[in-house]
């Protein structure tokens, strides 16, 4: 007597309620079944593969524990307690005055037990239920044939979703790599961007200097010039006129020297701005656009001057300088 095949061949012809009740949180695990489908499959396609795996015994106590509200109702039962308790009986003719639900539940219930005693009544008890029909569970028909097919389908369909699920993840990785790449691509731009204003803007600065210092040179050039002819030189100390161009009018204090702003330079004649031999800029808080204009107006006269300290500097030693050729 196979009795874990016989428990299969009862739980197939168990009355619907009590098998969904019996399915309910079962928690063996089938090769290629999630768990929780396990309970939503056709029996006839699910018990068997239950009954033939190495948790069996599990499941047949769990499912067996689900249903032990109703056990608990049946064992309660007076004639089914003289059934149990004749065991001895060859046959037992009560079992036929018991309902089919009731004949089901009872076998499960003696089958679990595992008590060899029970073994006449558990035959009489199959032989009743199955009606002689003991080969059922093995029978290859349509249906279950079909079933099948719709297992190894959804089994298919499982594999294609996985699949599927790891197309997306690989889809949104390689999204996420070229929203990066065009960041970093934008940021590359921006940069590029940042440097060629930054090079305008030294070429401007490459080219002021080399303004001041073709300037400076023409300034020597005219001082040894002024060496020649003292006489000349007396008197071009008379008209030397220097003017800073700032944006604080108290830069520096010295008579000879005249201070305005880039305004109120710009907006001198032509004949106006003769009178200065030298242009000193200091280059703080003007905007470029206005040395640009006052460079245009002064042309090689501006000295341009990036601080006060080089600015003073650069006064001194052109007095040093007048007052060694006056002496």
């Amino acid at each position: 007597m196979n009795i874990n095949r016989d428990i299969g061949k009862v739980i197939l012809k168990l009355d619907d309620t009590y098998y969904e009740k019996g399915m309910k949180k079962i928690s063996v695990s089938l090769n290629g079944i999630r768990n929780e489908k396990i309970s939503h499959m056709s029996r006839r396609l699910i018990i068997p593969q239950l009954i033939r795996s190495k948790e069996w015994e599990k499941f047949i106590r769990q499912f067996i524990e689900n249903l032990r509200e109703e056990l608990n109702s049946l064992l309660n039962e007076d004639c089914i307690k003289e059934i149990i308790e004749n065991e001895k009986i060859e046959k037992i003719e009560k079992i036929e005055k018991i309902s089919e639900n009731n004949k089901q539940l009872l076998y499960l219930y003696l089958a679990s037990l595992h008590d060899g005693k029970y073994e006449n009544i558990l035959q009489q008890l199959l032989e009743n239920i199955l009606q002689e029909n003991l080969n059922e569970i093995d029978q290859d028909t349509n249906i279950l044939v079909v079933e099948r097919e719709i297992f190894e389908l959804e089994n298919k369909c499982k594999l294609y979703e996985e699949k599927i699920e790891k197309l997306k993840i690989i889809t949104r990785q390689r999204k996420d790599k070229i929203n990066e790449l065009e960041m970093k691509l934008n940021i590359s731009f921006d940069e590029n961007e940042k440097i060629k204003q930054e090079n305008s803007k030294m070429m401007l600065e490459i080219q002021s200097l080399k303004t001041q210092i073709e300037n400076i040179n023409n300034s020597q050039c005219s001082f040894e010039n002024q060496k020649s002819n003292e006489k000349v030189c007396e008197q071009k100390e008379k008209n030397y006129n220097v003017v800073i161009i700032c944006n604080d009018k108290e830069l520096i204090k010295n008579q000879n020297v005249i201070q305005m702003t880039q305004t109120e330079f710009i907006l001198k004649t032509e004949e106006e701005r003769k009178v200065f031999e030298q242009i000193y800029v200091y280059k703080k808080g003007i905007h470029i656009s206005k040395l640009r204009k006052i460079l245009q107006l002064a042309g090689k006269k501006a000295i341009f001057f990036e601080s006060t300290q080089e600015l003073l500097r650069f006064i001194n030693v052109m007095e040093d300088e007048d007052e060694n050729r006056s002496n």
